[in-house]
């Protein structure tokens, strides 16, 4: 019986020092580099040097991170929590890291960003919130990172970006949203990225994406849309990116798009032939038609033209249309616009006009009748004119270019 009491004993202090010697192991010098990964920490480290710029703490067993628990850690430059498991991180828990330049928080188990979460991140430029299970981003959670040069929020489950999440962020470079399950991107979603050069976007849900949403992206250097769920890009969308970028300097990736190759999408093409840019090894020699079906599998730019067809056919008795939607926002937009003419023969002639008030405050988009030529504008309580006419084989024009000017901010919630 003493026997057994004892090895007892044994094992219980065994697994006592197994759980005390990674605590106590996390020890540091100071005005260095403090790494205390993989150790089995189930809390933040206390007593550490207040001298240390940059504490590692990956791969250890931390669920959840209380409020205070930097106090002292004042000159933190650079924090490292991922791989571990947390979850909640109480409101001030960063409040004390002013200095803070890149907090990682990769691959752990946050399902909310709450708006309080990065008070007083002043400085961060680097924030990595990839491989967790993020499903909301509360309306206000990054207005206080007014230097972040890189987002990365790839490998979550984002369904949604709210209108003025990244209001406030103007040094922005980078913006990460891919492998997520965004549906669709809002008017004006980026657009005071002003230093925005990459967008990354691929890997999720997105049947739709208008030119408004790139508005004021002028450093814009590679778009990635490939791999969604998008049939079809007006016309305007590529009219904006050639107005603003002249498809030279921006990359831009569509591939593995479900793509609708009717009378609509031969604008795009028209596009591309009156603008005189290579085709080969760009985004629009990956553009692969799914429908219809006699031309699925082909090339966007390599279809039958005569196969490019729409379910219902113009006729030269369609009156104008005229619409006029209301939408709400959070953001006040203005638009503005100018002549843009591109010519190609043998297709119905499609002219559309837009006439706006430019003080108004909603988004709207309006669509002509398949076959007939569609036009979206950004602007707000948009009342527009449609006449279309058709379908004479003679030539397309596209009437006025618009932009859209988008101002907003966004605030933490009360």
């Amino acid at each position: 019986m003493g026997g057994k009491l004892r090895h007892l004993l044994i094992f219980l202090l065994i697994i006592m020092k197994e759980l005390n010697v990674p605590e106590a192991g996390c020890s540091c010098e100071p005005s260095s580099p403090c790494r205390c990964t993989s150790m089995g920490l189930t809390s933040i480290p206390q007593n550490l040097p207040t001298s240390i710029s940059m504490l590692d703490l990956d791969g250890n067993q931390i669920t959840s991170i209380q409020a205070g628990s930097f106090t002292n850690l004042t000159r933190l430059k650079a924090l490292h929590l991922h791989f571990n498991m947390i979850t909640v991180i109480e409101k001030g828990a960063f409040a004390s890291l002013s200095r803070l330049e890149t907090l990682t928080l990769s691959f752990n188990q946050m399902t909310v960003i709450k708006s309080d979460l990065f008070v007083n991140l002043i400085r961060l430029r680097e924030l990595w919130l990839d491989g967790n299970q993020i499903t909301n981003i509360q309306l206000g959670a990054l207005c206080y990172l007014s230097q972040l040069q890189m987002l990365n929020l790839c490998f979550n489950k984002i369904t949604n970006i709210p209108s003025g999440l990244f209001s406030n962020l103007h040094q922005l470079q980078r913006l990460y949203i891919k492998y997520n399950k965004i549906t669709m991107i809002q008017p004006c979603t980026f657009a005071n990225l002003i230093h925005l050069k990459e967008l990354r976007l691929d890997h999720n849900q997105i049947t739709s994406i208008q030119s408004s949403a790139l508005t004021n992206l002028t450093q814009l250097q590679e778009l990635n849309l490939s791999y969604n769920k998008i049939t079809m890009i007006d016309s305007t969308f590529f009219l904006y990116l050639i107005h603003m970028h002249k498809l030279v300097s921006l990359s831009i990736n569509l591939y593995r798009n479900p793509w609708q190759c009717d009378c609509r999408m031969f604008y795009v093409r028209l596009l591309v032939y009156n603008w005189g840019f290579a085709t080969s090894g760009t985004f629009i020699d990956r553009m692969i038609c799914a429908r219809p079906a006699k031309i699925s599998g082909e090339k966007l730019m390599d279809a039958d033209v005569g196969e490019m067809i729409c379910d219902e056919k113009p006729t030269t008795s369609t009156p104008p249309v005229d619409v006029q939607e209301t939408l709400k926002d959070s953001y006040n937009c203005a638009g503005s616009g100018h002549d843009s003419n591109l010519i190609g023969q043998d297709q119905p002639q499609a002219i559309t006009e837009a006439n706006f008030n430019t003080t108004a405050t909603v988004v709207a988009s309006v669509h002509g009748q398949p076959g007939q030529g569609q036009y979206q504008a950004t602007t707000k309580s948009l009342v527009v004119k449609n006449p279309v006419y058709g379908p004479e084989p003679t030539a397309f024009k596209l009437s006025h270019l618009y932009n859209a000017e988008c101002q907003g901010n966004s605030q933490a919630d009360p």
